[in-house]
């Protein structure tokens, strides 16, 4: 799974309030370099007003530390030995300055209170932004860092009743599309206030999902006689299924405010069962939490989570499941609250070394508690690999290759270690749940992904399955044989950011979907302050480029989104070790964004 995220951090905060900020360098310049200079203005993107008071942050591109020709000393921006960053204050004027900077490639970024943290040539989370680049000597002038308003989503939570429901979790969501399979990300999100009153801050311009689950006390059922009864998680309107739900669409600076939604208590059930091979300690009672290791049944962990819905859900503070807790020390599991449905039990081992699913069954809950659910732990398996290199075998560094599998369930717990790569080219993966997973290979510059065998057949766009046991040798065939597309970005307005290319692929059906970052590409491309472009390492194929001022990931891996500027796209066919060039007229940030305007 991609991320094109580059880490901003922030590890010095100075702040200036004279006409002029001031700058404090990180150790002693080398006096053999020669510093060049970076000056500019924060500004508010939607009136184009200074913002005073914002802190900028200048620091190394990620790829280019330490590394020769990439720019940048190995003493870090500002020389003397520092690899950290460095932040200033904008002055009344919205102006910042950066001394003595060495030559190099650099990220930019401004924040305030109240504004969304953005990076130069990128006005919101998760926008790409572009790079800074610093010749020795030079001064980079009039650099525009614009930082959008934030957002705000604000409502009322009630019950059935309408009385105020407090601690009730209410969570944006947005969809991404990862090997072309939809996964909703938890964005941002807060908790309802004894009025049931709730308020989402730093909410970047977009349409999201709401999402809305009962989270006081554990969320357990309430009793009422024999019966017990629930809140299921609703989504905005306040419908159960994601499929019913309406997005909220969120301006920039915009807040969008009497939102509100009645959480209705419902009949729920129990699912009850164990797990063999499991014994209580002697003088241990059953049901008893064993010590020590997370888990009281050997370490596990027992999860339920609808059929079919937890592929499509992931992300920070978005559970994906209806419900679970441990295994008890005799092997008993007990889980309370379900309501009516189709769900996936899953057995988690905490035990040594990181989590792993260990058994999973499905299984239906109708109007009455489930008793006797059997969920035997499964052998862990493996399998063993090699790389072969088609090419100039020199080329490729293989212990520097990057494999990384990742469930295309994602219903498991933990991640999944990346695989190492011997120096002949072998790899092998252990301790794997019997599933199915998504392989990314990530060759370096200089290779693309040809193919990815199991048994004679290509998994590269597909995935290895491991749900009947240990997959048989695999053989990762790389090729030194690259396609390249150089190009250039004809801006509308001179001011406007360099901005992004985004790299897809039309389907059968005419659908655009992001390049699949199988092959080792990146399905983004960045644009240089001179409006040039290159794309390396692209597997054979016919590919749509398109321009845009702003991106960011989730908005990019949106197929209805490209959809509307494929009337911009450049079709470029391609094949192995062609070179080919294009010219692409850039999508305005104002285009993607109305309320921009």
């Amino acid at each position: 799974m991609i991320r094109l995220i580059f880490a901003l951090s922030v590890t010095l905060a100075l702040f200036g309030q004279q006409q002029q900020q001031q700058v404090q360098q990180q150790g002693v310049p080398d006096p053999t370099i020669k510093l060049g200079r970076i000056t500019g203005k924060v500004l508010n993107a939607i009136t184009g007003e200074p913002v005073r008071k914002a802190t900028v942050s200048l620091q190394p591109a990620g790829a280019q530390q330490g590394q020769g020709g990439g720019g940048g000393q190995p003493g870090g921006p500002f020389g003397g030995g520092q690899s950290r960053g460095l932040s200033a204050a904008t002055d009344n004027a919205g102006t910042f300055v950066f001394e003595n900077v060495n030559p190099g490639n650099y990220r930019l970024s401004g924040e305030k209170t109240g504004f969304i943290r953005s990076s130069f040539g990128g006005r919101g989370a998760g926008a790409i932004g572009s790079q800074l680049t610093i010749a020795a000597g030079t001064e980079k002038a009039d650099v525009i860092v614009r930082i959008t308003p934030q957002g705000i989503v604000s409502g009322r939570i009630l019950d059935e009743d309408g009385e105020p429901m407090e601690g009730v979790s209410i969570q944006l969501l947005r969809p991404q599309y990862f090997a072309s399979q939809r996964r909703m990300m938890g964005t941002a999100g807060n908790q309802s206030n004894d009025r049931g009153e709730f308020r989402i801050t730093n909410v970047a311009p977009g349409k999201y999902y709401m999402q809305i689950q009962r989270m006081s006390n554990g969320n357990m059922p309430i009793q009422q006689g024999k019966e017990e009864f629930g809140y299921p998680k609703l989504f905005f309107p306040g419908v159960e299924a994601l499929e019913q739900a309406q997005r909220v669409e969120v301006g920039a600076g915009q807040e969008v405010s009497n939102l509100q939604m009645a959480l209705r208590k419902v009949r729920v059930y129990r699912v009850r069962g164990h797990v063999p091979g499991i014994a209580a300690p002697a003088g241990q009672q059953a049901g008893a939490q064993g010590g020590g290791r997370r888990g009281g049944g050997n370490g596990m962990v027992i999860q339920l989570r609808p059929d079919g819905g937890a592929s499509d859900m992931m992300g920070p503070g978005f559970g994906p499941g209806m419900g679970g807790g441990q295994v008890r020390a005799d092997g008993s599991f007990e889980i309370a609250g379900v309501t009516p449905g189709a769900y996936k039990l899953t057995l988690s081992s905490f035990g040594e070394g990181r989590p792993k699913v260990v058994g999973s069954l499905k299984l239906s809950v109708g109007n009455d508690n489930v008793e006797g659910v059997v969920l035997a732990p499964s052998p862990l398996v493996s399998f063993q690999g090699k790389i072969v290199v088609e090419g100039d075998k020199t080329a490729v560094n293989l212990k520097s290759v990057r494999i990384q599998l990742m469930s295309t369930d994602m219903g498991g717990l933990g991640g999944i270690p990346g695989i190492q790569v011997a120096e002949d080219g072998s790899f092998s993966a252990t301790e794997l749940s019997q599933d199915k997973y998504r392989i990314t290979v990530n060759p370096g510059a200089a290779a693309y992904v040809k193919a990815i065998t199991v048994g004679g057949q290509n998994i590269l766009d597909t995935a290895l399955d491991l749900s009947g046991g240990g997959g048989g040798p695999m053989e990762v065939i790389l090729s030194t044989k690259i396609a390249t597309v150089n190009g250039m970005v004809e801006k509308q307005k001179q001011d406007d950011a360099p901005g992004s290319i985004v790299i897809a692929i039309a389907g059968a059906n005419g659908t655009l979907s992001l390049l699949s970052t199988a092959s080792g590409q990146s399905p983004l491309a960045r644009v240089d302050d001179n409006g040039k472009f290159s794309i390396a390492n692209l597997p054979p194929g016919e590919y749509k480029l398109i321009a845009f001022e702003e991106i960011d990931l989730a908005t990019a891996s949106d197929p209805e989104f490209l959809k509307k500027f494929e009337d911009r796209a450049a079709t470029v066919k391609i094949g192995e070790g062609e070179s080919k060039s294009a010219t692409l007229k850039q999508v305005r940030f104002a285009e993607t964004n109305p309320s921009s305007n």
